[in-house]
């Protein structure tokens, strides 16, 4: 252990030393070969090995997942279908609505108008008649 130790210290020197980057990496081989026996190595080598397959299985169970999350549901496209159908119905129950309350509106307005102008032929028939009385009793005074 004490030698992987080192052996992270030499090649935490070697990124360092930039110029001397290939220099420190043949050293570190060489250290390598020489304080780990071929053993210590395949060890190493197989546990990276695992832990790679581990790892890419991993990603594809995910990306498997992934995949059946981004397709569309059939349920889901079903359901937004009758929602939109329900909503073109509602939308056009509702227009409807509004085209009927805009023709009452209309008679309704076209009522108000009629009743208006007879108030004004009434008061102008009251009118026309109170001024003739008004006439008579000018020439005509009542006691």
């Amino acid at each position: 252990m004490s030698s992987i130790l080192f052996l992270d210290t030499v090649r935490t020197q070697a990124h360092e030393d930039r110029g001397t980057f290939f220099v420190g990496y043949k050293y570190l081989v060489v250290l390598l070969t020489d304080l780990l026996s071929l053993s210590i190595v395949g060890a190493v080598g197989n546990r990276n090995q695992v832990k790679g397959v581990f790892l890419w299985c991993a990603l594809k169970s995910l990306r498997l997942e992934l995949r059946t999350f981004c397709e569309p549901n059939e349920m889901l496209v079903n359901i937004e279908l009758q929602v939109n159908v329900e909503l073109t119905r509602r939308i056009r129950e509702t227009m409807e609505a509004r085209n009927k309350i805009q023709h009452h509106l209309g008679g309704t307005l076209q009522e108000i108008f009629n009743t208006e102008q007879n108030i004004e032929f009434l008061k102008k028939s009251i009118s026309d008649k109170i001024n003739p009385l008004k006439v008579r009793e000018i020439i005509f005074p009542t006691p």
